[in-house]
């Protein structure tokens, strides 16, 4: 079956916009009917991108992801047609065309998370949310920033009965950062902390990113949503909720 999709220079610059979000983060895109739904490369979250506004139906198998990313960044600035068949897939626009051969999924290195899969990672016991919280964009840009100055791969979430704050601090201890505290929690939670990967705090976004926690004994369910133009962006991880002793 083939298929041709159209994206005017702004769609086709979110579409890639999306793309160069897991290009650190994962080897390879499985784009399965116009979405994209897979384990960073270190297991530590899951990606999804809605990408059907742009692409409707099409499914687009991208391996070796990094280095595909600098060809398809030709067509910037130009109207792209994408087609698409059962074995090869091009880029075009209107003076140069692009065709690569679709790679086999049993050997893609990130693979697609069917909904059966999914329900299972993130089902959480009833009136278990502990957290619900909108990240502003200028929050994020702190945390991308602080976060890559530091070095860390992660910020660390810390509750106090209803209080709850956001943090991160240098493996030497000797420089430290508090992004947002005094959030309030929907119950209370014993002086405890968890260190979260700072992946889905520093993607390219447009809208703030919104952040549900939910408990699971001593685990942590982050689920976090947000925008870049017409794609809905969720992210999922988890977390050890580990206690903490006073001062």
């Amino acid at each position: 079956m083939s298929t041709t999709i159209n994206l005017s220079s702004s769609d086709y610059e979110d579409f890639l916009r999306c793309l160069t979000n897991l290009k650190d983060l994962c080897t390879d895109v499985d784009i399965r009917s116009g979405l994209i739904r897979q384990r960073t490369n270190d297991n530590n979250a899951i990606f999804e991108f809605d990408l059907s506004p742009l692409i409707h139906e099409t499914s687009l198998p991208v391996s070796d992801l990094k280095h595909k990313l600098d060809i398809f960044k030709i067509f910037v600035g130009q109207e792209v047609q994408i087609d698409s068949d059962d074995v090869y897939f091009s880029f075009s626009d209107q003076y140069s065309s692009i065709k690569f051969k679709k790679p086999l999924l049993d050997f893609l290195d990130n693979k697609f998370i069917p909904d059966t899969e999914l329900e299972a990672i993130i089902t959480v016991p009833d009136n278990s949310l502990i957290l619900d919280y909108s990240l502003l964009q200028i929050i994020t840009d702190r945390i991308r920033t602080v976060t890559q100055g530091f070095n860390t791969p992660t910020i660390q979430i810390s509750f106090d009965g209803e209080m709850a704050k956001m943090s991160s601090i240098t493996q030497s201890q000797e420089e430290s950062a508090i992004f947002v505290s005094g959030l309030i929690t929907n119950i209370p939670i014993e002086r405890s902390g968890s260190s979260m990967s700072i992946n889905p705090f520093t993607i390219d976004h447009d809208d703030d990113i919104k952040l549900e926690m939910y408990r699971d004994n001593n685990n942590l369910l982050n689920k976090f949503s947000t925008t870049i133009g017409q794609i809905t962006i969720k992210m999922y991880s988890k977390s050890l909720l580990r206690a903490e002793t006073e001062d």
